[in-house]
């Protein structure tokens, strides 16, 4: 049976300034189900022409859908933060649904109830970071940077859909 590329899948992590971006790919074939990482990487979250650029090379690679962070009210984030990122997801979310792009938005809480631990309270980032060397490929070979590890969740919890 061939290699093929049932999903692709982009998650966003929002951030104020810079945002994050992981693309993930799951592949079916014969021996059973792939996820992984294509290419991950940091951008301007309002550098108009930089995201025409991206758009252009994931409509390239088949995206199927993109994931952006929801921000959620934490007693860490001040409320001037939150609105900011607020306004950035709601800017990438129009932006991408405008190039023709399916949109979702994800919470990280969401996500990092995906990662299970011995311990209580929320998932941690090395706790992350283990959770994708098992799950994706080339997470391993790759330096990645926490907004990315949480990036490519956002991506792999829309990937779940086609497990």
């Amino acid at each position: 049976m061939a290699d093929r590329s049932a999903a692709v899948i982009v998650g966003i992590d929002v951030g104020t300034r810079r945002s994050a971006f992981a693309l993930l790919r799951l592949h079916v074939n014969g021996h059973g189900q792939a996820v992984e990482l294509i290419d991950c990487g940091d951008f301007d979250t309002y550098d108009i022409p930089a995201l025409g650029r991206m758009c252009k090379r994931w409509r390239n690679s088949g995206v199927t859908e993109i994931g952006i962070e929801r921000p959620i009210p934490a007693p860490r984030i001040s409320r001037n933060v939150l609105i900011s990122l607020s306004m950035a997801a709601g800017f990438l979310e129009g932006y991408l649904a405008a190039r023709g792009f399916r949109c979702s938005s994800v919470s990280v809480t969401e996500v990092r109830r995906l990662v299970t631990t011995g311990k209580r309270g929320t998932p941690g980032d090395s706790d992350v970071k283990r959770f994708l060397r098992e799950h994706v490929q080339g997470m391993r070979a790759r330096r990645t940077n926490v907004h990315q590890r949480d990036a490519a969740m956002i991506a792999y919890i829309l990937l779940k859909r086609y497990l």
